[in-house]
């Protein structure tokens, strides 16, 4: 897993097709009966500034952001003073959860 910090000018939804477009472009295939299967890459809009996103495509801070170990460390390394709306600082997040053996590549 990693994260990426990047700067757009597009807006949220468009974003969130722009990193779907990706996905379909490496071979991914959605099958909405399958949640959470393997999948050949699977990009999430995390964050979007400190903006809060509640649509029914789109949920930003991702909904399960603050609990999820393997999205919490890579992001504390780069940016871990950044707040998730109604969850606080990454660092503080990251502090919280089980890191299950999760290390950094080399470290």
């Amino acid at each position: 897993n990693a994260v990426a910090c990047v700067q757009t000018e597009l807006p949220p939804l468009a974003l969130l097709d722009a990193l779907l477009a990706l996905e379909a472009g490496f071979g991914r295939v959605r099958d909405p009966a399958v949640h959470w299967g393997p999948r050949v890459l699977d990009l999430d809009l995390l964050l979007y500034g400190g903006q809060v996103v509640d649509l029914p495509d789109l949920q930003v801070p991702h909904p399960y952001l603050h609990q999820r170990a393997f999205v919490l460390l890579p992001l504390a390394e780069i940016a871990p003073e950044t707040m998730i709306p109604g969850h606080g600082r990454v660092r503080d997040a990251a502090m919280q959860v089980d890191a299950c053996g999760i290390a950094p590549i080399g470290g």
